[in-house]
This record gives structure tokens, C-alpha cells and sequence, in this order.
């Protein structure tokens, strides 16, 4: 089998699009708050409230529909609830088909990038990647990315198939990966497709990435997606 590296994986028609995300809310049935079991708006006001500002970044928002209600909700908040308006989302897709901002939500910013390639400085309050791993050649050297951007305090959430992480010579190497990540603090619900982390963590992954494989069919959410391939690093 040939594996793809991360640049020749970026070009493939199963990475560049942005179907995942398109028809996603931030509230509601099909949402962030549904697919993630959690309330990323409810979290962002409340980190307002505790610390007068609040940072959000989202990796695969697809064309930024959960971002634009969210930030609409934040804009509404600062009259409505007297919130601070030093609040910031920033959304990354690496197909940036992204819906018209409307000008009053200054504080929100889409990025045309790969989670790979996002190199800005500054950390955040909530790191979050709705089905958007699925797509990432190297998920584990992206998670160990996303969660040393977190501050103190900051969560980190995601959706993750372990099925879709491959370890050589492990035909099944879900519960690998799964003890890995449970020893580094994360929760693992492999039912549920969840990885959750609260503050930031700085870890060596015991992984070498080996390639991708975008031919992995679909996944749990019926569309294709990417098999991440590695091998034990050598001691």
C-alpha cells in the first residue's frame, strides 16, 4: 500500500472539501453541541464572565455556519447579558469555502489553512475539531499540537474513530492508541467518538508517522475519510 505524506495528502479530493461541516449548526439537532456533547457558546460566556475575554479555535470548521451563529450569539450577548466584547473565534478549513462574514462580527476570523500549517502565536481558551480529525493525516501529532495551544484551564474537544488509527503489526490497535491517550490525561468514549482534555499538556507521542491512507472508505459518519498509519518509535 502507498501511504500519502502530509503535502500530497492536502491535495486529495476526500481532504480539500468541506461537505462535513457545511450544514452544521452551533446549536440544535445536527450541531456542535449534539456531535460533541458539549456547549461550546455556554462555555465561551462563561469564560467571559470569570475572565473578562475568551479565545476559541476551531480546526475543519467547513464553511464556518456554527461559527457565524455562535459569534452572532456572543455579538447578541454583549447587550443582552452585558458580557465583555473581548471575545475571539477563529475557525481553520483547508478548502476555505467560507459563508460571508457579516461586518458586525469583527471578533470572528476564518482561516483558509491545514491544521498542519497554522502557525499563529497565542493561546486558547477552547480548541475544538468537529469530524475534522477524520480528514487529518497525521491525527496524534495534531492532537499533541492543538493541546499545547490551550491555556491554563482551556479545554480541548474532538471527535475521533480510533478504527482509523493503524499501528504496524496491530491488526486492531484501537486499544493502543486508546490507553495512550488515557495515560496523557485525555477521556477516551470510543462509543461515542469523543476525546476530551482540560488545560494544556506537552507529551512525546511513543508513535512514528508513517503516511496516510485516503482510501479508507467511510467511517461512522458515512463519508470518506483518512487512515493514519504508524509504528511503534524505536526506543
Amino acid at each position: 500500500m502507498k501511504l500519502l505524506d502530509i503535502e500530497s495528502l492536502h491535495a486529495s479530493g476526500v481532504v480539500a472539501n468541506n461537505r462535513m461541516n457545511r450544514g452544521r449548526n452551533c446549536l440544535g439537532g445536527n450541531s456542535y453541541r449534539k456531535d460533541l456533547a458539549f456547549d461550546c457558546v455556554e462555555f465561551m460566556k462563561a469564560r467571559l464572565r470569570e475572565n473578562g475575554r475568551a479565545r476559541w479555535l476551531d480546526v475543519g470548521c467547513g464553511e464556518g455556519r456554527a461559527l457565524v451563529e455562535a459569534a452572532q450569539i456572543l455579538k447578541d450577548a454583549e447587550k443582552r447579558e452585558a458580557l465583555p466584547a473581548d471575545w475571539r473565534i477563529t475557525g481553520l478549513d483547508l478548502a476555505g469555502m467560507f459563508r460571508e462574514i457579516p461586518k458586525d462580527l469583527e471578533n470572528l476570523r476564518l482561516v483558509e489553512t491545514a491544521v498542519e500549517d497554522f502557525r499563529e502565536d497565542g493561546e486558547f481558551d477552547l480548541v475544538t475539531a468537529v469530524h475534522s480529525l477524520h480528514y487529518v493525516g497525521d491525527k496524534l501529532g495534531a492532537i499533541c499540537a492543538l493541546t499545547r495551544r490551550l491555556a491554563q484551564a482551556g479545554l480541548f474537544r474532538a471527535n475521533l474513530e480510533l478504527q482509523n488509527l493503524r499501528l504496524e503489526g496491530k491488526p486492531d490497535a484501537k486499544r493502543v492508541f486508546a490507553a495512550f491517550l488515557r495515560k496523557e490525561g485525555f477521556v477516551v468514549d470510543p462509543r461515542k467518538h469523543l476525546i476530551a482534555l482540560d488545560g494544556p499538556r506537552n507529551f512525546e507521542i511513543p508513535f512514528e508517522f508513517l503516511g496516510a491512507d485516503d482510501r479508507a472508505g467511510p467511517n461512522s459518519t458515512g463519508q470518506p475519510v483518512v487512515d493514519s498509519y504508524y509504528r511503534s518509535a524505536a526506543v
